[in-house]
């Protein structure tokens, strides 16, 4: 009796641990945060460069199905403005870097290598929300934030002006807002010609 005892109580903790490692791969306790999931989420964004916006809707920087990590955060349809996140733990620096580009607190540089480096009065800032961030590549990407980066030496004013360039349409596509009229979401009609890898995200 004693033996069979013996038997069972292992058995029995074995078969506990399978069903706890089983809900937890299947809630994502143990998922990899680089790991494509149901995450979707959606931030809006511009770059200015010396006073200029960098021009993101370039088909050259829209996502790239075959590459692990474009497929995890993204942009498509020729939108260059919004960010589309699959994805828990994603900073700026992760998804510019998806583009050939990088970011750091004294530099910004292109994906040509051209870069854009703290000198005299001109400087690299990046706002949250309207809000001065010094986290720069490790700044998370949230869903519906506006970030804004911007090299040169700006005023205030001209802070407040390119603040009011970001888009606003992250919250159209993560569901949160009404679109306006004659809003036509080409994430939806990408997603019928069964375009699986766009339509995801």
């Amino acid at each position: 009796m004693k033996n069979k005892q013996k038997i069972i109580f292992p058995v029995a903790a074995l078969v506990v641990l399978v069903v706890v490692l089983g809900m937890g791969f299947m809630s994502g306790w143990f998922s990899n945060p680089t790991t494509k999931t149901e995450f979707h989420e959606h931030t809006n964004f511009a770059v200015y460069l010396n006073g200029v916006q960098y021009n993101f809707n370039q088909s050259k920087y829209m996502i790239n199905s075959s590459d692990r990590d474009s497929s995890i955060v993204h942009m498509h349809d020729l939108n260059g403005g919004t960010i589309h996140i699959e994805a828990p733990e994603i900073t700026m620096g992760f998804f510019l870097k998806t583009l050939g580009m990088s970011v750091n607190s004294t530099c910004f540089v292109l994906d040509n290598g051209t870069a854009y480096c703290n000198s005299g009065d001109k400087t690299l800032k990046m706002y949250v929300n309207g809000v001065k961030s010094n986290l720069f590549d490790k700044q998370p990407l949230r869903d519906l934030d506006k970030i804004l980066i911007s090299f040169g030496n700006d005023s205030s004013q001209e802070i407040q002006k390119r603040l009011s360039t970001i888009p606003s349409d992250a919250c159209i596509h993560s569901k949160k807002c009404p679109a306006p009229p004659g809003y036509v979401d080409t994430e939806s009609l990408t997603c019928k010609t069964g375009e699986a890898a766009i339509c995801s995200g």
